[in-house]
């Protein structure tokens, strides 16, 4: 979805589904951020469990670095499919022909 298409009311709280709904997600993510901000609305991603209160965006670290995270895997979804592929491999390994 476009940004556009999001109401974002002033004091209010705006709740989407997924990060991964946005269009052109990073540069999506930043600019509805930096909306909810302005308006002094809190922003909260459901699937990825969490909660921008206006201003954390510039305060929190750890949660900026989620929100890059998250953007990172939607503009290269490869990169977590990978991930998981190597995960499951190394599960694999582990199991072994003499696990319990």
């Amino acid at each position: 979805m476009s940004i556009s298409e999001y109401s974002i009311q002033q004091d209010g709280t705006l709740v989407i589904g997924s990060l991964f709904e946005l269009e052109r997600n990073y540069f999506d993510v930043s600019s509805l951020i930096q909306k909810c901000k302005e308006q002094n609305c809190t922003l909260r991603f459901e699937n990825e469990n969490l909660t921008i209160t206006p201003g954390a965006y510039d305060t929190d670290l750890s949660l900026r670095a989620q929100i890059t995270a998250y953007s990172m895997i939607a503009t290269y979804p490869q990169a977590a499919i990978d991930y998981t592929r190597y995960c499951f491999s190394l599960a694999e390994k582990k199991k072994g022909p003499n696990a319990v």
